[in-house]
This record gives structure tokens, sequence and C-alpha cells, in this order.
């Protein structure tokens, strides 16, 4: 894969776990430090996809805590009587 767009596959792929709790400004600077580690490796494809899964995993387990809390709320004993 061209690098810009593997490059650019990482930022958006962390921008969707990260942001808005960090700023687009700071998700940029975060892969930009993890960019500048990982590519001039020899194995800079297998090192980007470990970190997709990593952050996929992070986003798998946001949005499952989500829809907990939203199944939760939809199901409180604690509904409000007019």
């Amino acid at each position: 894969m061209d690098k810009n767009k593997l490059f650019q596959k990482l930022f958006e792929s962390y921008t969707k776990v990260f942001f808005p709790t960090k700023s687009k400004q700071q998700c940029q600077s975060d892969v930009i430090a993890k960019w500048s580690e990982i590519k001039n490796d020899d194995d800079l494809q297998v090192k980007a996809e470990t970190l997709l899964q990593e952050w996929r995993a992070i986003d798998m387990k946001k949005s499952d805590a989500i829809e907990f809390l939203g199944k939760a709320s939809t199901n409180s004993s604690f509904k409000r009587t007019s």
C-alpha cells in the first residue's frame, strides 16, 4: 500500500476512536509520532495493521459500552412519573 494512503488510514482510524476526547490536532500529533517510529521499517504494513487492530478493538469496546448504557437507561426502574 502507498505510504500516504497508509498514513491517512491510520489517521482516520485513530481520529474515529479518540475524537472528540482529543482534538484533531492532538490526534494528528499522536499519529505523526507513531508514524515516525514505524515509517522506515521493513515490516511497515504489519506494524500499521497491528495499530489499526488495536484502535478497532478500543472502538469496539467504546461502542459496546455505549450500547450497554443505552439499553440500561431504557430499562431503568427509575422512570419518571408525570
